[in-house]
């Protein structure tokens, strides 16, 4: 406490000007820190975002084969893969388009008559990475009975 006509000790006056600067500058480093990291939590975020809607693509098109009949012409065996037929994802009420993405398929003959292989494959680009793919396969078998 201080007492009338008695000079205030140096202890009891305050921050000095370099230990407020000092302060500042922890505190702007961490502010910044937490800023990089909301955008990186931000661009992975993004990048799940497009993976699974790849494999929602990918799965409803390996839907699309197992309910075909065998003698579609839509099963019969490809060269390779397919030419890519593209999808786009449009998010529910926001206008545009999110994220386009390229879908082939491949369907390969084990046994004509009772076994075959499909492999879909989904494509797209991302900011940070071009190219990004998913494939999901899976063997369709003719059941006659």
């Amino acid at each position: 406490m201080h007492r009338a006509g008695r000079p205030r000790d140096r202890r009891d006056a305050g921050f000095t000007l370099v230990e407020l600067m000092i302060a500042l500058a922890v505190l702007g480093f961490g502010l910044l820190a937490m800023t990089l990291m909301q955008l990186t939590a931000m661009s992975g975020a993004r990048a799940g975002r497009h993976t699974t809607q790849a494999a929602v693509i990918a799965r409803d098109q390996m839907e699309t084969f197992q309910r075909l009949a065998w003698a579609s012409p839509q099963l019969a065996a490809t060269a390779g893969w397919t030419a890519p037929v593209a999808v786009t994802n449009v998010p529910d009420g926001a206008p545009g388009v999110e994220q386009s993405y390229a879908l082939s398929w491949r369907v390969t003959n084990v046994d004509a008559s009772w076994i075959k292989n499909i492999d879909v494959r989904v494509t797209w680009n991302e900011p940070s990475l071009a190219g990004k793919t998913l494939t999901i396969s899976g063997t369709r078998y003719n059941d006659p009975w």
